[in-house]
This record gives C-alpha cells, sequence and structure tokens, in this order.
C-alpha cells in the first residue's frame, strides 16, 4: 500500500532564501540611499531635457532671489534657449557624508563646431537624507542663466 502525505507543502530552502533576499535588498537599498553619482546624474539628465520640475527639486538655494521654478523656467526660456551640450563624468570626492563634488566634462556644441571640454565640479550636498545640487557653490559659467 503507498502511503499519502498529509500536505502537499514541502519547505525548500533555496526559495525561502530568494524570497528573503526579494524583502531585503530594497529595504537596505532605500536605507543606504541615492549616491551623489546618481543625484549628478538625475540633475544632468533634467538639465540636458529641460526638466523644469526635476530641477527645482535638486536644486538646494538658501534664500533664492525669487522663486527657484520661475528661475529655472526663465533659464530654459532666455539664457539657455539655444544651449545644446553634452556631458561626461568623471571622479567624485566626498566630504564627510553630507557634502560631494562630481567631476563633469562639459562640452558645448555650437552648430558643426563643438567647444573645448570644460571640466567642472558639481556640488551636492544631502538633505534630509536627498543628494541636492548646491546653487551657491556652483560656477556661474557650468550653465547659461543659473538660479541665483
Amino acid at each position: 500500500m503507498k502511503k499519502r502525505s498529509a500536505g502537499g507543502f514541502r519547505f525548500n530552502p533555496i526559495i525561502a532564501i530568494g524570497l528573503l533576499g526579494v524583502i531585503v535588498i530594497p529595504v537596505v537599498l532605500f536605507l543606504l540611499g541615492q549616491s551623489p553619482e546618481n543625484a549628478a546624474k538625475e540633475f544632468m539628465t533634467a538639465l540636458g531635457t529641460g526638466d523644469v520640475d526635476k530641477l527645482t527639486e535638486m536644486t538646494y538655494l538658501p534664500d533664492p532671489e525669487s522663486d527657484i521654478k520661475s528661475q529655472w523656467r526663465h533659464t530654459f526660456e532666455n539664457s539657455a534657449r539655444n544651449y545644446v551640450f553634452g556631458w561626461k563624468f568623471g571622479t567624485t570626492e566626498k566630504d564627510g557624508t553630507d557634502r560631494a563634488v562630481v567631476r563633469v566634462t562639459i562640452t558645448e556644441f555650437r552648430g558643426p563646431e563643438h567647444h573645448e571640454n570644460d571640466q567642472a565640479n558639481l556640488p551636492l550636498v544631502r538633505i534630509d537624507g536627498k543628494w541636492m545640487v548646491d546653487m551657491r557653490s556652483l560656477s556661474r559659467t557650468f550653465f547659461p542663466g543659473l538660479p541665483r
């Protein structure tokens, strides 16, 4: 005679470890927070596409001259309307846990020619666990018409 098992469930340790990993990995990544390099990538992508909302969200500017969002709009409607550029990231230097500088090489395109590659520093500061670009420390030559 055949014995029948009472239940159809068998414990599989590999599946249990996999399920635990699916739960633990996102939690650890969330607790570690965003890296300065990822924040720099987000900022430069928003700058390249003219994403005023994202730029406003990522701008650290205490006591701005006027509303940051309207300053970014003005930048893209006037100062940088025809500004075409590309970028490449270099090294990152951290100063403690709340400050970092990401080195960026910017190439400006003017018609069929391009301007020489300019090296620039993208200063970042972590506010409430989120990396933001410190506009007061950013060179005015970084991009035309930056908010102040």
